[in-house]
């Protein structure tokens, strides 16, 4: 049963619909937010390089103020304290500057660590640490110079040395690596950093430590999703806007698509329609195709003309003529029928020479079958596209006549027309299209031209088969002046071929 069905591919269109949207504002929305990942990466590389620059720099004021406590060390703390005083003023970042000498501190810039006992062997040149006396708890860095008898410890206060890692991206993990210890974004001390997060380097060329960024994969797409308001309204309104025109274009997209998928699933079946000749006997058949897409069943009018352009008309017309084959031999069909004739439309393409051997191979399977010996194969050729009356047509017309094949024009004088067709592809029948038989006999220029192409047809000993008969009246002036077959609603409807082939042929 056929269902009636204002626009078959409403489904498929809007699918098509989905998918454009989809592609257009996530597409959009990943792009851009690659865009600001790639962004952030090189952001937090040049962060990186920031940081190192700012420790080394001070890094380098520390050593700088060591040796220039060593320049002038000795024993005696009273006069050396001008000096510490100078180093801390001058440079800020310094928290205490201590003087050591026999495993103890024998002078500082903070009194409170005068006399506390110090081995400089625990100590690397640069370091991590941990405050026990100036400030309990919190992270300091050290820096050690030696010379002779005595030893410099500068300790640079963490929480102003590391600020500048603070400064950043609030969003980015960061931290920074000594050989004993390392100190994270928020100053804490041997903390893990998150896991399965992107992680970027930068060492000192100078000193033993290394500033490490972790990122967050999914940050850059929050932080779309939080501050471009009008980036996400723009992209969702040209996801609907573009889709919305996809629809109202698309049909010959969605169609090609529709064709494939319905390639693939073998959907176009064989219909028949019975030819009969002056005397209403049946005669032979025109093998029409049908789309089975879904519940719906396709007319070829709504199809061929897009199939034919893009050319899935070659293997569509091959799944049809096996179909064809396969239900002719399951029918064992007219065992003591003569003169049956079944014909195939084709397009004129399929003469070429990229696409005739399968043609040939195709009706070769037909026409050397012995169970199917009393059926002559024919081949209408459509005049929707141009004939090419070239080498190559002419040697695959000329195999395919050798197999037994006949050929027929389809719809003469609707398409790319030529007398010289006539000449060279030796038409073995002329149909007449059904535009031309609507108006026959009372539309006067409908009668000159089916006059004129009957006229033609008797000059050139060519049968005439009309299409579209649906009256008496056209059947009866029809076969007055000269046509021998007819088809058309009057006498038959087209009904699928294994039907045909069990209830009006066998």
């Amino acid at each position: 049963m056929t269902l009636r069905v204002t626009d078959p591919f409403l489904f498929l269109k809007i699918v098509h619909c989905v998918l454009l949207f989809m592609l257009l504002f996530f597409g959009g929305l990943i792009i851009y937010a690659y865009q600001a990942y790639a962004a952030h990466i090189v952001k937090t590389e040049d962060s990186l390089e920031i940081a190192v620059n700012f420790i080394n720099s001070k890094i380098n004021d520390s050593f700088t103020a060591n040796e220039f406590i060593l320049s002038s060390a000795s024993m005696d703390c009273h006069s050396s304290e001008p000096l510490f005083n100078k180093v801390i003023l001058e440079v800020p970042s310094i928290q205490t500057v201590n003087l050591i000498a026999d495993n103890k501190v024998i002078c500082s810039s903070s009194a409170i660590n005068v006399g506390e006992p110090a081995n400089p062997g625990e100590y690397l040149p640069v370091d991590l640490l941990m405050s026990r006396t100036i400030v309990p708890g919190k992270p300091i860095l050290i820096t050690k110079s030696q010379r002779g008898d005595f030893t410099v410890i500068s300790t640079l206060h963490g929480p102003t040395l590391f600020s500048v890692i603070k400064l950043f991206n609030e969003q980015t993990y960061f931290t920074v690596d000594f050989p004993t210890s390392k100190i994270d974004v928020n100053l804490n001390m041997d903390s893990q950093p998150p896991q399965n997060e992107v992680n970027l380097h930068r060492s000192s060329n100078s000193y033993p430590f290394t500033v490490s960024a972790y990122i967050n994969r999914t940050g850059p797409f929050i932080d779309i999703l939080e501050s471009n308001s009008l980036l996400i309204l723009f992209l969702f309104s040209l996801a609907l806007v573009v889709p919305f025109c996809f629809y109202l274009h698309s049909k010959k997209i969605v169609l090609k698509s529709a064709l494939r998928m319905g390639l693939k699933k073998k959907q176009f079946i064989p219909y028949a329609q019975a030819i009969v000749d002056t005397n209403g006997e049946l005669s032979g058949c025109e093998v029409l195709m049908r789309w089975q897409y879904g519940k719906a069943l396709i007319n070829p009018d709504v199809f061929i003309p897009t199939a034919e352009e893009s050319r899935y008309i070659v293997p569509m017309t091959l799944m049809l003529m096996d179909k064809i084959y396969q239900e002719c031999v399951e029918t064992c069909l007219i065992a003591n029928k003569k003169n049956f004739y079944l014909s195939v439309n084709i397009c004129p393409i399929q003469l070429s020479r990229k696409y005739s051997a399968k043609l040939i191979e195709s009706c070769a399977r037909f026409t050397e079958d012995p169970q199917l010996s009393h059926i002559t194969l024919v081949l209408e050729i459509t005049e929707r596209q141009i004939i090419t009356n070239d080498e190559d047509t002419l040697n695959a017309i000329s195999e395919l006549e050798k197999l037994g094949v006949k050929f027929s024009i389809d719809d003469f004088g609707t398409g790319y027309s030529c007398l010289e067709h006539l000449r060279d592809l030796n038409a073995n029948a002329l149909k007449i299209d059904k535009r031309f038989i609507d108006g026959y006999p009372e539309n006067e220029h409908c009668f000159n031209l089916v006059s004129n192409i009957l006229d033609l047809s008797k000059r050139l000993n060519i049968p005439i088969i009309a299409e579209g008969v649906e009256t008496q009246h056209q059947a009866d002036q029809l076969v007055m002046n000269g046509v021998q077959n007819l088809q058309g609603y009057l006498f038959h409807r087209p009904e699928p071929l294994i039907s045909f082939l069990t209830q009006k042929v066998l």
